[in-house]
C-alpha cells in the first residue's frame, strides 16, 4: 500500500480460515525478540525481560491463529541478584505476526497489589525500555500507589497502518450510543492530545470531585465521543491517550492471589470507604496522588471500554475492569449487602455512571474470562434490587413519576435523573433485557417532564437543576406530574404550554426549552440522551417526547463537543406538531392568536374553523363568533400528524344576570396565597427611585402577615417606587374596576395604587394615594383630573383599607370614580371621588400597579392584598 493510501476491508465470519499452525511462543523464542524494562527505584536497579518471562513462566494466550497470536506474561521486577520488588510488577502483551517480521509489545508497569504491606508512591529515577538492544523509552517520574501505566512499541518496526473503523456501523452495533451526524472541525482535530507520559492524567479531570462541566462526564467521555462520530486517526490517538491517562488514578487494586482485579466475592467485608473498619483492613498508604477519582463514581468517565472494542488490547479491557471493581469494593460493606454489591444510593449520578461502566464491562469481558460471571452477577444483583424497590408491588420507593430515591430529599430532586434515564435503555441495548421492567419504570420521568399527558407538566421547563417531586422529606412522592408542575410553577397556572404567552412568561422563544437549549453542556444537552432513550424504548409517549424537544428549532452545535449529541436509534424523524393559542376562552368580539410549529414536516393544512395551506411554523389571529374547533395537519416524508384546539367563546349577554359574572370576567385576581414569604410574585415588575421606568427588583416582595400572604415593601428610600403588573395584554386594559386593600405601618407612610398606567411606554399614570398626613386622593402623573378628587379617608397605622377605582374612557374624556373605607366596615354607597380628564395628555388605557414612598423616621412596611381587576362593559 502506498503512503497515505487507503483501502476498504470487510470483516466476515463466512470466509475461509487461513491455513497453517498458530504463531506460537516457540516461534517467538526462535527469533531474537526481547523487550526489557529497567528501573532505578530509590537508587536500586530493577529489571524485567519479556523473553525471560516467556521462557520461565506460564503465559496466558490472549488470542492465537496462523496469522497472529498474542501472549500475556508478567512478573515482579527484580534486582540483578534476583530480589523481587514488593509492589512493582511488569507485564508484556506480545502480539506476533506470522513470519515474525514484526512483534508488537505493550509494556505495562503496575504499583497496585491490594494488600501488600506499606503501599505508597515510588520514585522512579529513570525507566528505560529496550527493544533489540536499542533504548526506545527513557523517563523519570513518581509512580503513584494503586496506579499503572502503559506504552506500546514494535520490534522489527511499526507497520504505520491505521485501520479506520466504520463509525456508523460501530454505533449501529448498540455497543455505544448513536450520535448525530457530525464532523469535528480540522482545527479541533489538529489540537487534540496524541499521547501521555507515565503518571500524566491527560485531559481527564485532575479532581473528578470538582463541580461543574467536565469533559469526561457523559455517556462516553469527550475523547471517546469524538472518535465515535469520526473514527479519525487523530481522534483515535486522542481517545487512547486519555484511556492510558486513566491508569494514573489510584483505583487499581489487583489481588495477588488471583492476579485479577479485586473481587467482593473474595472479600465481602472489605471496603475502601472506611479502610480501618474494612475486613481485612487496608494497609496505610504513604504519599499522595494529585489525581482524585472523587467520591465514588459520581463523575467517573467510561474508562477503557471503547478503546478495547476498537483495538482488542488487553490493557484497555483490564482498565475498564479495574474501575468497576473499584466501584464495587469502595461502598460500605453493610450498605452494599457485602458480596451482593448494591450501589451506594447516596449519589444518583454515581449509580448511573457505575451502572453504565458495570454493564460495559459485563458486555465486553470475554465469555471464558475468569471475571465474566462476576461482573454479570453484580449487574444482575443491582437490577434485581432496583426492580424490587421501584417496580414490584409494595416497593419501598415506588411512585408514579419514575423518580428514584435521592438523599437530598424529594423537594431537591436533581437533574442527575437524566443520566439514569439514559443508562437503563443503554443497558437494554447491550443485551441485558432483564432490566426492562426497571427501564419502563425509570423512563416515565423524562416522558412525564415533556408533558405528554395534557394538563400535566410543561415541556418548556423540563431542563433544569432541581424539581419538587414531593414535599419536604425523602419518601413521599406527588401522585403525578401535574402536582409537580403546580408545586413548582404556580405563577404559570392558566398559561398554555407551547404558546407565545408561555414563551413570554419564560422569556424564551416559542417552544424553546429553558436550560439553554443551544448549549452543548447545559441542562438541555444533559436531557437529550434521556429523551433519545425514551424514543428508543417503545414506551407510549417516548418518541413524542423526543420530537417535542425539537419544535423550537434551537439545537446545540455539537461538532467539536459531541458528549451529549445522542439521538434515538429508531426513526427520530416522525412528524411532530405543536399547536397552541394565547387563550382558549374568550368573550365575543375578542380575537385570539394561534401559534404552531412542527418538526420533520414539509406542508401544513388548516381545517375546521379555518382553512387553507399554512407554513410549517407560524402565527395567525382569528376572531371566532362562537365555540370553534381549529385543526392543523402537517405532513412530511415519514407521515402525517395533526393537532386541534377548541376556542370557547362566551356571549356576554348570556352572563349579565349570572351570579358568576364578575368571577368569569376577572382580568386579575391576586391574593398572593400561592407564594412563599420573601419571593417575587410572577408578572410584577418593580421600578425604582423617582423613575418608574428603571427596573429595581429588590424593592417589593411577598410578606407573611400572621399566616396571610400580602405584597409589600420595607424599602427605606424616601423616594417614589412602583411595582407594575405586566401580565399578558395588561398594557391594553381599558374600562375596568380596580379593587383591593392596602395598609401602612408608619404614621407618615405614603401608599397608593396606579391605574391606566402607560408603563412601559412612558412614566404616566393615574394614582389613588395617601401622602404625608393627608387622606386618600387622586393624583395623576403626566396628566390631570378635574372634579372631586378627595376621599376624605385618612388611614390609621396597622389597619387594612379597602379601595375601589372605576376608570373608563368615555370617548371625550377619561372618567375616574373611587372610594376607600376601613376593612370590616360597610362599603360607602356613593363614590367619594368623581373626576375626569379631558386634556390632550389623558390616558385611554393601561395596566395597574402599586406605589409607595417611605415616610421618614417612623416609616414601616407598606402592604397590598386582594388585588382584582374586572372589565366594565
Amino acid at each position: 500500500m502506498l503512503t497515505n493510501a487507503g483501502d476498504t476491508l470487510t470483516l466476515s465470519t463466512n470466509g475461509t480460515e487461513p491455513v497453517g499452525d498458530d504463531v506460537s511462543i516457540a516461534d517467538i523464542l526462535a527469533s531474537n525478540f526481547d523487550t526489557q524494562i529497567n528501573l532505578n527505584v530509590d537508587g536500586t536497579l530493577y529489571s524485567a525481560s519479556a523473553r525471560d518471562l516467556l521462557q520461565n513462566t506460564t503465559a496466558d494466550t490472549w488470542f492465537s491463529g496462523s496469522l497472529a497470536s498474542e501472549y500475556l506474561v508478567g512478573g515482579a521486577v527484580k534486582t540483578s541478584g534476583g530480589d523481587e520488588h514488593a509492589h512493582l510488577t511488569a507485564y508484556f502483551h506480545i502480539r506476533a505476526s506470522a513470519g515474525l517480521s514484526q512483534v508488537r509489545v505493550d509494556v505495562v508497569l503496575e504499583n497496585n497489589w491490594s494488600f501488600a504491606p506499606a503501599p505508597g508512591n515510588l520514585n522512579i529515577g529513570n525507566a528505560t525500555i529496550n527493544i533489540g538492544g536499542v533504548d526506545v523509552f527513557n523517563e523519570s517520574f513518581t509512580h503513584y500507589y494503586h496506579s499503572r501505566w502503559h506504552k506500546q512499541f514494535w520490534w522489527g518496526g511499526d507497520t504505520e497502518v491505521y485501520v479506520k473503523h466504520d463509525h456508523d456501523y460501530l454505533q449501529a452495533t448498540k455497543a455505544i450510543p448513536k450520535y448525530e451526524d457530525l464532523t469535528p472541525s480540522e482545527g479541533f482535530l489538529n489540537s487534540v492530545r496524541q499521547s501521555v507520559l507515565p503518571m500524566q492524567n491527560g485531559d481527564q479531570q485532575a479532581n473528578m470531585q470538582d463541580p461543574g462541566f467536565q469533559q469526561g462526564i457523559g455517556p462516553l467521555p469527550k475523547w471517546d465521543a469524538v472518535y465515535a462520530i469520526s473514527a479519525d486517526r487523530r481522534a483515535f490517538h486522542y481517545m487512547l491517550a486519555n484511556a492510558d491517562a486513566g491508569g494514573s488514578y489510584s483505583v487499581h487494586y489487583r489481588d495477588k492471589n488471583t492476579t485479577y482485579p479485586i473481587s467482593i466475592d473474595d472479600y465481602p467485608s472489605a471496603t475502601l470507604s472506611d479502610t480501618v473498619a474494612s475486613v481485612p483492613p487496608w494497609p496505610q498508604v504513604t504519599g499522595g496522588n494529585p489525581y482524585y477519582e472523587g467520591n465514588w463514581a459520581s463523575h467517573q468517565p467510561s474508562m477503557g471500554f471503547l478503546p478495547y472494542i476498537v483495538t482488542g488490547d488487553y490493557y484497555y479491557l483490564e482498565e475498564a475492569q479495574f474501575w468497576t471493581a473499584y466501584n464495587l469494593i469502595w461502598t460500605n460493606a453493610v450498605y452494599r449487602n457485602y458480596a451482593a454489591g448494591w450501589w451506594y444510593t447516596g449519589s444518583l449520578r454515581g449509580q448511573a455512571w457505575a451502572y453504565r461502566s458495570l454493564a460495559q464491562v459485563a458486555y465486553i469481558t470475554p465469555d471464558d474470562h475468569a471475571m465474566k460471571n462476576y461482573f454479570n452477577a453484580k449487574l444482575q444483583s443491582n437490577i434485581d434490587r432496583d426492580i424490587q424497590r421501584y417496580v414490584s408491588p409494595g416497593g419501598q420507593y415506588q411512585n408514579n413519576l419514575g423518580a428514584m430515591y435521592m438523599v437530598e430529599g424529594n423537594d431537591q430532586y436533581r437533574f442527575y435523573d437524566y443520566f439514569m434515564s439514559w443508562v437503563v435503555q443503554y443497558i437494554v441495548d447491550l443485551g441485558f433485557e432483564q432490566v426492562i421492567p426497571f427501564r419502563d419504570y425509570k423512563l416515565q420521568f423524562p416522558i412525564g417532564l415533556m408533558g405528554i399527558n395534557a394538563g400535566e407538566y410543561c415541556f418548556q421547563v423540563a431542563a433544569q437543576y432541581t424539581w419538587e417531586v414531593g414535599p419536604v422529606g425523602t419518601s413521599v412522592f406527588y401522585n403525578d406530574f401535574n402536582e409537580v408542575y403546580n408545586a413548582m410553577y404556580p405563577q404559570l397556572a392558566g398559561i398554555q404550554c407551547g404558546s407565545q404567552a408561555m414563551a413570554d412568561a419564560l422569556n424564551v422563544n416559542l417552544n424553546e426549552i429553558t436550560g439553554n437549549q443551544s448549549s452543548t453542556s447545559y441542562y438541555f444537552a444533559n436531557l437529550q440522551p434521556a429523551l433519545a432513550a425514551a424514543a428508543d424504548s417503545g414506551l407510549s409517549g417516548g418518541l413524542d417526547a423526543w420530537n417535542r424537544a425539537h419544535l423550537s428549532g434551537i439545537h446545540p452545535d455539537y461538532s467539536d463537543e459531541p458528549i451529549w449529541a445522542v439521538i434515538p436509534r429508531s426513526n427520530s424523524s416522525i412528524v411532530a406538531v405543536n399547536f397552541s393559542a394565547d387563550s382558549i376562552n374568550i368573550f365575543e368580539g375578542e380575537s385570539v392568536t394561534l401559534s404552531w410549529s412542527s418538526a420533520n414536516a414539509d406542508t401544513c393544512t388548516a381545517s375546521g374553523a379555518w382553512s387553507g395551506d399554512k407554513n410549517t411554523n407560524g402565527t395567525e389571529i382569528v376572531s371566532p363568533n362562537g365555540d370553534s374547533i381549529y385543526t392543523l395537519e402537517c405532513s412530511g416524508q415519514t407521515g402525517t400528524n395533526s393537532s386541534s384546539l377548541t376556542i370557547t367563546v362566551t356571549i356576554i349577554s348570556d352572563l349579565i344576570f349570572s351570579n358568576d359574572f364578575e368571577e368569569i370576567l376577572q382580568l386579575l385576581d391576586e391574593t398572593f396565597t400561592g407564594y412563599s414569604a420573601n419571593t417575587d410574585p410572577f408578572d410584577w415588575f418593580d421600578t425604582g427611585a423617582n423613575n418608574s421606568m428603571q427596573e429595581d427588583d429588590s424593592l417589593f416582595k411577598v410578606f407573611d402577615i400572621g399566616g396571610n400572604m400580602a405584597f409589600g415593601t420595607s424599602n427605606v428610600n424616601s423616594t417614589n417606587i412602583h411595582s407594575h403588573y405586566i401580565g399578558t395584554g395588561s398594557d391594553d386594559w381599558s374600562n375596568y374596576i380596580y379593587s383591593g386593600r392596602m395598609m401602612i405601618e408608619g404614621d407618615n407612610d405614603n401608599i397608593g395604587v396606579t391605574f391606566y398606567s402607560d408603563y412601559p411606554n412612558s412614566d404616566r399614570y393615574y394614582r389613588l394615594r395617601r401622602e404625608g398626613s393627608s387622606g386618600f386622593y387622586i393624583s395623576p402623573h403626566g396628566t390631570s383630573c378635574t372634579g372631586d378628587t378627595q376621599t376624605g379617608i385618612t388611614p390609621a397605622v396597622g389597619d387594612w383599607y379597602e379601595f375601589v377605582v372605576d376608570v373608563q374612557n368615555t370617548g371625550s374624556s377619561t372618567s375616574i370614580k373611587a372610594k376607600v373605607w376601613l376593612s370590616g366596615t360597610a362599603e360607602p354607597v356613593t363614590w367619594q371621588v368623581d373626576c375626569s380628564d379631558s386634556s390632550a395628555t389623558r390616558l385611554l388605557n393601561g395596566t395597574i400597579g402599586i406605589w409607595g414612598v417611605v415616610g421618614g423616621d417612623d416609616s414601616g412596611d407598606k402592604l397590598w392584598d386582594n388585588l382584582e381587576v374586572v372589565p366594565i362593559f
